[in-house]
């Protein structure tokens, strides 16, 4: 289960919650006296619903925003209206739910220090609000135990998912970055081993077929009669062989880079990430544009890994004679200012020193955009 499957069902069970706690007080509304909330039932209302708009706003920011300051000012909605609901009748036990709901939002939010925080400081708004109520010692004191330790188990619970999904992320992002080296590589081997016999064909082969054709051209001149047919028809074939040597070692020389092989093992079995790849390829690519694009499109898919938040991901390679094309985007949570890290700027850097250019687009909420355009020569 990916990331954000554990955080929508996490934020399921905890809208189910939620309405669970309303429920009781709207049917005593419908078909009661109305008398289960000791205090103003319409502020009742009013700060449970604001608790309501705020964590359904809170458990679907992450398709929408990116936002520090905005994710921490709805987990500070959350708390005041949880705790005012909680305060405005302490004794109406399930308003404490609300309170355990935002600890598990806040786990989200904030570093392990600020969910300890959140959590001791909830729990003694707890213990003050039973014992100003009436609540004995006693009572309040079991309440504020059982409730911190749900808080605390909530937290864990989302701080070990967290931990989960950064390792599952890393282990995927650092698979990628291992294919694509032992690709590379696979593909340096290969051109070596290429560039090897066509020099063995050249230096040898190719040396030899050059004394056998002079050996024949001397034999010509001293042989006459139906002798001299067969040997002009040797050096024709010696010829012909010559040729077909040279270009087979021309061939060896420049095979072209396997470029959709080595792309297509990049992005298989992403365990977060669904990946297209489209691999248009309308002419050869030499070492160093194959290398570049490689590089590329795994700084890409990492990228996408570890910030993007994304569910699917778009990759379209494209080469002709005159360009090399990437164009990427994902359904990820984008951003409103883009930090070039390592990777990136390493990426643009490898695209300038081919004369290429680098365009990295992205929006708050719309994932990101990637276009990268190398001239073939």
């Amino acid at each position: 289960m990916g990331d954000r499957s554990s955080e929508r069902l996490g934020a399921v069970a905890g809208l189910i919650a939620t309405v669970a706690v309303g429920v009781p007080v709207l049917l005593d509304v419908v078909f009661g006296d109305g008398t289960m909330i000791d205090g103003p039932l319409w502020l009742w209302w009013i700060a449970y619903l604001v608790f309501v708009a705020a964590f359904v706003v809170d458990a679907t920011r992450g398709e929408r925003s990116t936002s520090r300051f905005e994710r921490r000012a709805l987990l500070a909605v959350e708390i005041g209206a949880a705790c005012g609901t909680f305060l405005i009748d302490p004794q109406y036990g399930w308003a404490i739910v609300l309170v355990v709901v935002t600890a598990g939002s806040g786990a989200y939010s904030l570093p392990p220090t600020g969910s300890k925080v959140q959590v001791l400081g909830q729990s003694l708004l707890i213990g003050a609000g039973l014992l100003g109520s009436g609540v004995s010692s006693g009572d309040a004191a079991l309440t504020v135990v059982v409730y911190g330790s749900f808080q605390a188990f909530a937290v864990l619970v989302v701080n070990s998912e967290q931990r989960e999904a950064m390792a599952r992320t890393d282990l995927a992002a650092t698979n990628v970055e291992l294919r694509a080296t032992s690709a590379l590589l696979s593909e340096s081997t290969q051109t070596a081993e290429r560039l090897r016999i066509a020099r063995e064909l050249h230096d040898v082969i190719g040396h030899k077929l050059t004394a056998l054709s002079l050996e024949l051209e001397v034999a010509s001149h001293q042989v006459g009669g139906d002798g001299l047919v067969h040997v002009d028809r040797a050096k024709d074939t010696a010829k012909t062989l010559l040729g077909d040597m040279r270009t087979a070692v021309g061939e060896l020389r420049s095979p072209g880079y396997g470029l959709t092989a080595t792309l297509q093992a990049l992005v298989e079995d992403l365990p977060t990430l669904d990946v297209s790849l489209r691999i248009f390829e309308e002419a050869d690519v030499d070492d160093d544009h194959g290398l570049v694009i490689v590089r590329c499109v795994q700084e890409i898919v990492t990228n996408t890994l570890r910030h993007a938040r994304a569910e699917h991901l778009w990759i379209t390679v494209r080469t002709n004679p005159e360009a090399v094309t990437i164009e990427a985007r994902d359904d990820g949570r984008g951003a409103a200012v883009i930090e070039p890290g390592n990777g990136l700027v390493g990426m643009r850097e490898r695209v300038e020193d081919l004369s290429g250019e680098l365009i990295v687009d992205s929006v708050s909420g719309r994932g990101f955009h990637v276009t990268v355009r190398i001239p073939s020569t």
